[in-house]
């Protein structure tokens, strides 16, 4: 998380908690914000930004959050989501990390999940990537992006030999078809 992501995250937490934050200096502002952001350093804002959230909605104490609260809610979220093996019976994907992508490579990524076969009984495997049910092979990949790491969805093994076997079979014309309209 950069430092202007931090400035927004601390936004919240300002409006959230405003008499806490009401008589902070300049200078203890700006300590505040590199302190937030070295903690947070190596996180994705929307994981920092929803874990925040989190955290004022179902405050009871009336405190805001210390940095090692904050992250112990991002690693609840990490624990619970990234090993689950269960199946996909929705229509639309499984987001384990997808939602910290960029909109539109994340876009792009749901659009590839669309064209590709969903089963229901295609599963997540032990590093946290969809798997195809078939042929065993990951129908996400782990891809670096903008300094940050994203698993978007990519065709399988058995996908990838469809798809070729389809284009092939579309790049002979049709022999019912009439070609004589000229």
């Amino acid at each position: 998380m950069n430092r202007d992501e931090t400035i927004i995250v601390l936004k919240i937490l300002k409006s959230a908690y405003l008499s806490w934050y009401a008589n902070l200096t300049r200078a203890q502002a700006n300590d505040m914000i590199w302190l937030w952001s070295e903690g947070f350093k190596d996180n994705v804002f929307e994981t920092v930004k929803n874990a925040v959230l989190k955290y004022t909605f179902n405050d009871k104490t009336g405190y805001p959050p210390k940095i090692g609260q904050i992250k112990e809610l991002i690693e609840i979220y990490y624990q619970t989501n990234q090993h689950k093996r269960t199946a996909i019976a929705e229509s639309k994907p499984i987001n384990l990390q997808i939602d910290n992508m960029p909109g539109a490579v994340g876009a792009i990524s749901d659009r590839v999940l669309e064209n590709i076969g969903k089963s229901s009984e295609d599963y997540i495997g032990e590093d946290g990537l969809l798997y195809c049910y078939k042929c065993k092979s990951p129908k996400q990949c782990r891809i670096i992006w903008m300094g940050k790491e994203a698993t978007p969805y990519c065709l399988c093994e058995c996908e990838k030999k469809r798809n070729k076997k389809d284009s092939i079979s579309n790049s002979y014309p049709n022999k019912n078809s009439s070609n004589n309209e000229r």
